[in-house]
């Protein structure tokens, strides 16, 4: 009888436990769906699964002209996902203090980043934030100069090299070159480790990358794959831990000889060398002078996800911005000659090496790269998980929503970006932004959780650009228009796309 009465009482109390979260959920899906957006289930997952990688791309960048008011919901399963792309709603996020965390979308990094600062919340974000921002100083992005100038003179021989295979064409597929030099830029600066990637002697970095970025992609479609577990079983999946295996063992051995080598320095070593230069500190260093000498130190683990997540952020999404930035010249010969005129007048009268003053001088330059950025979203889309419940114009976002602001309708709304596909650096004039909303433009994210890397991203986006034009005409035989694209974690062309570099006189 006892028995009998324990386990009605267990099971009443299991009853009331389901129908309180079934009663949850309820009123949580009334409140979302009060929002502009399909309200079914399964429509959107089987729907996108349907679509080709570029399709999905068009379809995203759809919804924003489609619904009009700046907010939409869209449902992945059981879960909905909210968009914003007006300034005012990103505002609203991006200047919070309380809703930083990232959510559950972004585990999916975390095997490869761990908890380093693109997927930390909390405490841990916060601390690691403030130690390392130092690292991005801009006196020791002076010293990064010197490696990207080396970098640079090896992808103009890469270059050369392929147009003489191509002659009479002056045609390059260019993305795979500045992909191998924004990798060879990020390991020498942030790893202290020249890894040859543009002489073809180091190729597995780049390809880990983008496997482990498509399988991130194709696992966001299919919510059945949401447990490790069962997505370990796919072709998908096995291809994913198998890149993130690869990754750890180079970041693990690179940091391994940044250590010897540190211990084996003699402690009176000059901090200049022979030339009398000050010698470069590689991010790596900075992060162990920061745990030698500061009292909150990072851990083994610490070091290890701060390492990967610099080296994934810095090297895919510089790859791509310098990537349309060409494109964009290439297919705007008269903005190219303006941005040359602009060149010569800087650097004919050049006497020493290029320094970021002299990069700070090319204005022209500067709007051009911006306007690239607002046209193609690097990253097209990124994400809060609503830890407080807000208010965006008039609908209620609850607690536990993930909400995305969709940067690429954010940068094409024709209420701020008149005509928004032209290319027109003008827009980025000084009496042009005055009057614009702070939030309309946010290639690098905005608020405290801002991308930490922005100064050095920019420096390399504009030098290499520079330097390219100086000896090159870029011209492209296929408009922008007809450019296939995709993203999964990056905007990428989907197929080769060949530019033509005809020497200038």
């Amino acid at each position: 009888m006892i028995l009998k009465f324990i386990l009605f009482t267990l099971l009443i109390i299991i009853l009331i436990d389901v129908l309180s979260k079934l009663y949850k959920f309820y009123v949580f899906r009334k409140t979302i769906n009060k929002i502009p957006g399909d309200a079914s289930f399964f429509s959107n997952v089987i729907n996108f699964n349907r679509l080709p990688k570029d399709e999905y791309h068009k379809a995203f960048c759809q919804y924003t002209v489609r619904y009009k008011e700046g907010i939409y919901k869209l449902w992945m399963g059981y879960k909905p996902m909210v968009y914003i792309y007006k300034p005012e709603y990103a505002e609203v996020i991006l200047r919070s203090s309380t809703n930083i965390n990232k959510p559950t979308t972004y585990d999916s990094l975390k095997p490869c980043l761990g908890n380093g600062l693109v997927t930390s919340t909390g405490s841990k974000w916060h601390h690691d934030r403030k130690l390392i921002t130092p690292t991005f100083h801009f006196s020791i992005l002076d010293n990064y100069m010197t490696v990207m100038l080396e970098k640079s003179e090896i992808l103009i021989d890469r270059i050369e090299k392929e147009l003489g295979k191509n002659i009479g064409k002056n045609a390059v597929n260019i993305y795979p070159l500045i992909a191998a030099f924004t990798l060879d830029v990020i390991c020498e600066t942030a790893m202290g480790v020249n890894i040859h990637a543009q002489d073809n002697t180091f190729t597995g970095y780049p390809g880990y990358i983008h496997k482990m970025t498509n399988s991130i992609f194709y696992r966001y479609l299919r919510p059945w794959l949401k447990l490790d577990s069962i997505f370990a079983l796919t072709v998908e999946g096995k291809q994913f831990y198998s890149s993130i295996k690869e990754i750890h063992r180079f970041n693990r051995e690179v940091i391994k000889k940044k250590k010897e080598a540190r211990r084996e320095k003699c402690q009176d070593e000059s901090e200049f060398d022979e030339l009398g230069r000050k010698k470069r500190k590689a991010f790596v260093d900075i992060l162990l002078d920061i745990n030698e000498n500061h009292s909150n130190q990072l851990s083994e683990k610490d070091m290890d996800e701060q390492v990967a997540t610099i080296m994934f952020a810095g090297h895919d999404t510089s790859a791509s911005a310098i990537f349309w930035t060409l494109l964009c010249l290439a297919t705007e010969p008269e903005i190219q000659d303006k941005v040359y005129e602009e060149l010569k007048d800087v650097f004919d009268d050049l006497d020493g090496p290029i320094t970021i003053n002299i990069i700070s001088q090319l204005k022209y330059l500067d709007r051009v790269c911006k306007e690239s950025l607002r046209l193609y979203a690097v990253v097209p889309e990124f994400s809060r998980q609503i830890t407080e419940e807000i208010t965006i114009g008039q609908y209620v976002i609850p607690k536990n929503t993930e909400l995305t602001i969709h940067v690429h309708g954010l940068h094409h709304d024709p209420e701020i970006w008149p005509d928004p596909e032209k290319f027109d650096p003008d827009r980025f004039l000084t009496y042009e932004t005055q009057n614009r909303h702070p939030y309309s433009y946010i290639p690098f994210s905005a608020g405290p959780r801002n991308c930490i890397g922005q100064k050095f991203a920019n420096l390399e986006h504009k030098l290499i650009i520079a330097i390219l034009l100086r000896k090159w005409m870029v011209k492209s035989s296929i408009l922008r228009k007809d450019i296939r694209m995709y993203h999964t974690v990056i905007l990428r062309p989907l197929n080769d796309v060949y530019l033509r570099f005809i020497p200038r006189e």
